[in-house]
């Protein structure tokens, strides 16, 4: 039995308003134009292609890009659903909605230990920086990104309830339960390698 909009929570609601959706296009096509105008820029110009910091910069706007192609697809759903009366959603179908964003943010910590670790490097050691684009390094680094949203994306689907059908279509209400731990797990690694990186510069 579906569910009244009266009976639904406030926040599955505003998750469907006009409002929010509006902004939510908005914020995608910011996005999408900045970053593809940074990675053309980097393109474009010579001496930013010779940059090591430039090219991950270039890796955190693809996770960038990631983030704001997934606004776009759950904010097109979302208004669909409810165009539609659409109450309840499909898990799977859910998860296979909000996997851009999720890749995007998973993509997003890797590259900003990336450009954290270089500017430390830079800072500790500036007569051994190398400032040049070193193509291992970056293709390494991107590895490690295909990685993590490779392993992310499996623990969101992987044993989730396909049956039962949830009131948000939202990655957090959607995912499997593996996610969270994988989530946990993710997020302090990176959290303390972080930390690593800032306490090595504290300390020299």
């Amino acid at each position: 039995m579906s569910p009244t909009t009266s009976q639904r929570p406030l926040y599955a609601l505003w998750d469907e308003s006009i409002i929010l959706n509006t902004i939510r296009y908005l914020g995608s096509f910011v996005g999408l134009i900045s970053n593809f105008f940074l990675i053309f820029l980097v393109f474009y110009s010579k001496s930013l292609r010779k940059s090591q910091y430039t090219w991950y910069m270039i890796l955190l706007s693809f996770a960038d890009i990631l983030i704001a192609f997934g606004h776009f697809i759950r904010t097109t759903y979302m208004i669909n659903a409810s165009s539609k009366g659409i109450l309840l959603y499909s898990r799977l179908i859910c998860v296979w909605i909000n996997t851009p964003m999720g890749m995007g943010f998973t993509a997003t910590r890797i590259a900003v230990l990336a450009i954290a670790a270089d500017r430390c490097y830079m800072v500790i050691n500036p007569l051994k920086y190398k400032w040049k684009a070193n193509l291992k390094l970056i293709l390494i680094v991107f590895t490690i990104q295909i990685i993590s949203i490779a392993a992310d994306t499996f623990t969101k689907v992987y044993g989730g309830d396909n049956i039962t059908p949830i009131t948000m279509c939202s990655m957090g209400a959607a995912s499997a339960p593996m996610s969270s731990w994988f989530g946990q797990f993710y997020s302090n690694s990176c959290l303390a390698l972080l930390f690593c990186e800032i306490f090595k510069f504290l300390i020299l």
